[in-house]
């Protein structure tokens, strides 16, 4: 009985937190049951249009519906488009906002994708005909397979803030941009960059996997940069247009596989902080040199 009771009232001080505002867990993800035990609840949801771009034949601009997902006070996901509104837009550029309005409230969008994507349910990933995303500085986490198979991008820009002189994102997650960059470029054959933002802690397994065109990686350097980087397994592997990779000499770990079958990777550093190299971690590129 007494642990029960002391369950109850701590579950009634965390609810008190949550009112005045002196907890940092996200509010109204969390209730209290008839009992006064504190419980998860499932994620709350709204839907807001956002304006996307035509690119071919002049920037038409196109009000989409996206999904939002509210994942802490006043902050949110974007966690999914409804694509029967996008049969009539073709090729277009999607420029995700810092912040979304619902309901009256101001939302900051810190996170592209779901945290506990078991490979179901919507994404933003398939998306054929997106060909540019810019990813506001406010974003600090792309989940799993958040851009997935979205096989026509070719341009992806990070957002840098004028306060702090750099996006917040510090996560890339498992496979959130596997199967990218697999059209093409007009008139070239292999010139997709990637500068990747100063944050930036880890570049999850898979992240870029099967990206064909993609030719360049740089992950940005500055004075808040973390004192860890690490690229996870597969991170690069298949990647067959990929020549040069730029690393932070802050870089301890580079997965198994991570640039398998990269058979034109010409330069890849390796930082003085690397502890280990997987054997397969280079398998296949018969063409890299290595400083």
């Amino acid at each position: 009985m007494k642990n029960h009771f002391s369950k109850r009232l701590l579950a009634f001080f965390i609810a008190i937190c949550f009112i005045f505002g002196q907890s940092n867990l996200p509010a109204g993800l969390f209730h209290l049951n008839l009992d006064g035990i504190l419980e998860t609840k499932a994620a709350e949801t709204f839907n807001e249009k956002l304006t996307v771009y035509n690119i071919i034949g002049g920037e038409t601009a196109f009000d989409v519906t996206f999904t939002f997902t509210i994942n802490g006070a006043n902050t949110v996901a974007l966690t999914a488009v409804v694509s029967s509104e996008m049969t009539n837009v073709g090729s277009y550029r999607l420029d995700i906002p810092q912040t979304v309005t619902h309901g009256g409230t101001t939302y900051t969008i810190t996170a592209i994708g779901h945290e506990n994507y078991t490979g179901s349910g919507d994404v933003l990933s398939g998306l054929t005909k997106l060909e540019e995303v810019s990813i506001p500085s406010t974003v600090t986490t792309i989940y799993p397979q958040s851009f997935a198979n979205d096989s026509a991008l070719k341009k992806v820009t990070f957002i840098e803030s004028a306060e702090n002189d750099t996006s917040q994102l510090t996560t890339i997650g498992y496979g959130a941009f596997q199967g990218c960059f697999a059209v093409a470029p007009t008139g070239t054959s292999s010139n997709v960059e990637l500068l990747l933002p100063a944050r930036l802690t880890s570049i999850g397994a898979s992240a870029f996997q099967d990206c064909s065109y993609l030719a360049k990686v740089t992950v940005n350097t500055n004075n808040n940069s973390p004192s860890t980087f690490t690229v996870g397994e597969s991170a690069f592997k298949n990647d067959t247009n990929l020549a040069t990779v730029e690393l932070p000499n802050y870089t301890t770990t580079i997965g198994k596989e991570c640039f398998k079958t990269c058979r034109n990777l010409l330069n890849c550093n390796l930082p003085s902080q690397l502890t280990a190299i997987e054997d397969s971690t280079f398998e296949g590129c018969t063409n890299l040199w290595k400083e």
